[in-house]
């Protein structure tokens, strides 16, 4: 795989990041986006094209050069630990070299404090740690940044939702006070054979180091608790996010999860007290906006009710739609072995609230088959 210096081109309102990649018998181009506004922030090295290229050369068993300029630190580690620990994640990758034409020892980088915005409970609980705990004076958030990197589908139906959901979002991020960039990509044609949900961690990380010149500490909303970390390492890059954001950050560039040692149930009752959330909590990925029966809305009013806050979010969340579709969810909360599920049985057990009995042979279904049998 051969990756192109940076090149940076302006358009209408955009500024474009993007480089050539050759491999395998293909030339394509890797691109990244931001408003113009931004261009001060944006980098000419070449930081990001390795970050997000690493998992589709190791999969594809080809090497990688690298044409343009890169972060010392971040060649290091990707050429190296970085690929063992990818490896052992993902057993279907194998390591490759690495080679690049020049080394950076003290890149330029910014001084601000940055997050990926989503609108979940896990953004919120950031947000409540960095920006609106007025005790807390380091690591204050400065810019909130939304990725097109893959959560929002493929090609330009996923590009559509992008910006839809950005739209939804950006009232409450102009509340905040704080800047509210979209970073737009192709990264996920880059991807086939792995999900959004295996991957996440190193495309975000690529979107992130792209604004490097402006934002020299991103902190990543950690989706899941120390304790499930531990003992749970394989298949996805998020349960690692501890050992891979220092790993690929650079000497000036520090990537830092946040939130690990909160459960989610934790998050939900302190973004609760949180009133610029009662009508911005966004935890859908059926549609723009909140549906109010999928899954993971059931989940989360779910812990709102039991918690008692459930009708602090009426403006987020259509709560008579809820409340029809509530028990879809049960099966799920007997079968769940999460952190999160443990607790909100937990309180229904206090509460003496009981599953209804219909719920019980869906959640063996469930159960037979995450053990991979056939029912």
């Amino acid at each position: 795989m051969k990756i192109g210096k940076p090149e940076l081109t302006e358009n209408e309102n955009l500024i474009t990041w993007q480089v050539t990649v050759d491999y395998s018998h293909d030339h394509r181009v890797l691109w990244f986006t931001v408003p113009l506004a931004y261009r001060e922030m944006v980098t000419t090295l070449s930081d990001s094209a390795l970050t997000a290229l690493i998992i589709p050369a190791m999969a594809a068993n080809d090497n990688i050069e690298i044409f343009g300029s890169i972060s010392e630190r971040v060649y290091r580690s990707i050429a190296g630990p970085v690929q063992h620990v990818l490896s052992l994640i993902l057993p279907v990758l194998k390591p490759v070299k690495v080679k690049a034409e020049k080394l950076v020892v003290k890149p330029q980088t910014g001084s601000g404090v940055a997050t990926g915005f989503s609108g979940g409970v896990d953004a919120y609980s950031v947000l409540a740690d960095h920006h609106y705990d007025k005790s807390r004076m380091d690591l204050r958030l400065t810019h909130l940044l939304f990725h097109n990197v893959g959560s929002h589908g493929f090609d330009s139906k996923g590009r559509q939702l992008f910006r839809k959901r950005y739209d939804h979002l950006k009232p409450f991020a102009d509340r905040t006070g704080l800047p509210f960039i979209p970073v737009d990509s192709n990264l996920d044609e880059f991807y086939p054979g792995f999900n959004f949900l295996q991957t996440h961690t190193l495309r975000n990380m690529a979107a992130a180091l792209l604004l490097q010149q402006g934002i020299g500490h991103y902190i990543y909303a950690s989706s899941y608790t120390y304790p499930e970390i531990v003992n749970n390492r394989k298949n996805k890059l998020c349960l690692n996010d501890s050992l891979l954001l220092p790993m690929i950050s650079s000497s000036g560039f520090e990537m830092i999860s946040s939130g690990a040692e909160l459960s989610r149930l934790q998050k939900i009752i302190m973004i609760s007290e949180i009133e610029d959330s009662y009508d911005a909590l966004n935890v859908c990925t059926d549609s723009v906006t909140n549906c109010s029966k999928c899954i993971k809305c059931l989940r989360t009013l779910f812990a709102l009710e039991l918690t008692g806050n459930l009708e602090r979010f009426s403006a987020s969340f259509d709560l008579d739609v809820y409340r029809t579709y509530k028990f879809r969810y049960m099966p799920e909360l007997l079968s769940g072995n999460r952190t999160a599920a443990a607790e909100l049985r937990q309180i229904m057990r206090e509460k003496g609230i009981r599953i209804p009995l219909s719920a019980y042979p869906k959640a063996l279904v469930r159960i037979l088959r995450s053990r991979g049998n056939k029912v």
